[in-house]
């Protein structure tokens, strides 16, 4: 502002917008690199979460596995995000797509990962009853990097579609015949 009052002072006879426009103009643009996509071979990843759908008294969680290469889904609705829902969950998702990839990919859910760089930088210290389930199953657990939503990406699209095109419609088909959204009604429906 003290150098457009300098300009004004000399003759300038115009706004301050105007100054304002020309000098953004000639400032160098900012190129912005586009996002690779991160794509995985079949049977390399499974990235699993747990997504919140409805809170209060009578809570509806879900948990949802996306494979990295087809993105295939498994949800399984519950109502807590304790350690044997993650369990459960995850025995039923490997069941349900009838193998096991070689890595599982979480974020910092507590119950999963007990620790983050526990043991240095990339080493964590995971539930151990997670790390017996990984043993008997053969699959490696990986965490995503915190704040990164493209690492797990594909499960994170997932359930914003599948908020926005499965539970919500389905509240209100149920809320209109005067019947409770819970995690077993979610569970009869999801299949």
């Amino acid at each position: 502002m003290v150098l457009f009052e300098e300009i004004k002072r000399r003759g300038y006879a115009g706004g301050y917008s105007t100054v304002k426009q020309f000098v953004a103009s000639k400032k160098p643009r900012r190129v912005v690199e586009p996002d690779n996509r991160f794509e995985t071979a079949p049977g390399q990843q499974l990235q699993v979460d747990f997504t919140t759908l409805q809170r209060g008294r009578d809570p509806v969680k879900a948990l949802v596995a996306t494979l990295g290469f087809s993105r295939s889904t498994y949800v399984r609705f519950s109502r807590h995000e304790r350690r044997e829902d993650w369990l459960t969950g995850i025995e039923l998702a490997l069941d349900h797509f009838g193998g096991v990839p070689q890595e599982l990919l979480f974020d910092n859910a507590k119950c999963i990962m007990l620790e983050r760089d526990a043991y240095g930088r990339g080493s964590h210290r995971w539930n151990p009853d997670l790390l017996l389930m990984a043993k008997h199953y053969g699959f490696i657990p990986r965490a995503c990097r915190p704040y990164r939503a493209r690492t797990k990406g594909k499960v994170e699209r997932f359930n914003r579609y599948f908020k926005q095109s499965f539970a919500t419609p389905l509240m209100a088909t149920l809320s209109q015949a005067g019947l409770a959204f819970d995690a077993d009604v979610a569970n009869a429906y999801v299949g």
